[in-house]
């Protein structure tokens, strides 16, 4: 039919049998040709899903197949701290680090070879030697009485 003709007819008869059969086959041949995307994306879904369902089912069928390991670089997070800490809490791992850090320090400087002494030190000579310096730390608090400086 012509456009003009068409259109005329449509006017004068709104509800023509004939071509509403024909607008309905029209639009069934349409459906089957046109897709929309949400059936697209739904297809792509459902494949997907298939593709899983079957490697699923070959690792059950076939357990003897060995798993590819996949290796990862991860790092471990570290944990976040609340708040920071007192310092009174802080000050035992200071002074930890600090002995071990001496104590490594001390035992670099030894010689690698051991020398056994044979100085025999007797516990006389240790008291007056205790003696001398409990007397050289009392002759300090008396001088810092007088001056007026106190010390720790």
């Amino acid at each position: 039919m012509n456009i003009f003709v068409k259109f005329f007819h449509e006017i004068m008869n709104p509800h023509c049998t004939h071509c509403v059969e024909e607008k309905l086959e029209n639009q069934f041949a349409n459906v089957e040709h046109m897709r929309c995307r949400s059936c697209e994306s739904l297809e792509r879904q459902l494949a997907i899903a298939n593709q899983q369902v079957l490697k699923l089912t070959e690792k059950i069928v076939n357990p003897s197949a060995a798993p590819i390991p996949q290796t990862t670089n991860e790092i471990a997070p570290k944990p976040l701290r609340r708040s920071p800490l007192p310092f009174s809490a802080i000050r035992p791992h200071l002074e930890a680090e600090s002995r071990a850090a001496a104590q490594a320090a001390r035992n670099a400087a030894q010689p690698d070879t051991v020398v056994e002494s044979t100085v025999v030190v007797e516990p006389v000579e240790i008291k007056e030697e205790i003696k001398v310096l409990e007397d050289l730390v009392f002759e300090a608090k008396i001088k810092s009485e007088e001056t007026g400086v106190k010390q720790g």
